[in-house]
């Protein structure tokens, strides 16, 4: 997969408030629950994963004039643009590279 499309797809996954929701609510219920706490802890035991649970932080130099066209497309794209890039862009990289990088001093 390009990294376009790798781009493209991470765009259409993003969570909105909507399908958030639509995850945590069942869409029909079988029988109706009447004892609320029961259907408090149903809700609480969902849990969606989080972003620090799958990434780490991580600190690292990158030219400021790479830096600043990345922070006018992070502004256009809007939150969690900037970790999608990174992401895909290191995952386009790999996939093309790792091997030969890895097998050159053998």
């Amino acid at each position: 997969m390009s990294f376009e499309e790798q781009m493209k797809k991470s765009k259409e996954n993003k969570n909105t408030p909507k399908k958030a929701i639509d995850t945590l609510m069942p869409q029909e219920q079988e029988t109706p629950t009447t004892n609320k706490q029961e259907t408090n802890n149903d809700f609480l035991s969902i849990r969606r994963e989080k972003t620090i649970d799958t990434h780490t932080r991580h600190t690292f130099l990158i030219r400021k004039d790479l830096l600043e066209r990345l922070n006018k497309l992070s502004e256009v794209e809007g939150r969690g643009f900037m970790k999608d890039f990174i992401d895909n862009a290191t995952l386009d990289f790999l996939q093309k590279y790792e091997d030969e990088i890895l097998n050159r001093n053998k």
